[in-house]
């Protein structure tokens, strides 16, 4: 009976430490993303992973623009051969709210996991073909300072 106590009580505190574990903006309204982001910070899941010259970590969001469809227009600055070179990237919306599916470098899906619209968004693009998973997260603000 005691195990069985200490199996529960380990159980529920483990279960309440997920609960804090990032989940996709379900409740994601793409117009009001709309206009100029800065972005402020990045981290990757793969440490190699910044030494590529072709990778998330070297695309600046400039701007976001909803299509009628409700897909994302990712207006980005990259650097190549040394000068600033403007790109956009198609994020196709998904059956999912806050996922689309994207074609860039290796990266497939990209997934907003937070935001309030007016101040901050947060934003994470994922490679999910295996065995090379990996995940680049971008934090994005309205106006930089």
């Amino acid at each position: 009976m005691r195990c069985l106590l200490l199996a529960l009580s380990v159980a529920l505190v483990c279960g309440t430490q997920d609960m804090g574990v990032p989940q996709t903006r379900e409740d994601l309204d793409v117009q009001k993303v709309a206009g100029t982001w800065f972005s402020v910070a990045t981290a990757v899941s793969d440490l190699a992973w910044p030494s590529t010259q072709n990778t998330a970590l070297r695309l600046y969001v400039k701007e976001l623009r909803p299509t009628p469809q409700g897909d994302l227009e990712i207006m980005v600055h990259r650097r190549e051969g040394g000068r600033c070179v403007e790109e956009k990237i198609l994020a196709e919306r998904t059956g999912r709210a806050g996922t689309f599916n994207i074609d860039y470098l290796e990266e497939n899906r990209l997934v907003v996991l937070d935001t309030d619209y007016k101040n901050y968004l947060f934003v994470c693009a994922e490679n999910t073909a295996a065995p090379a998973q990996s995940r680049a997260c971008q934090y994005l603000e309205r106006c930089r300072v």
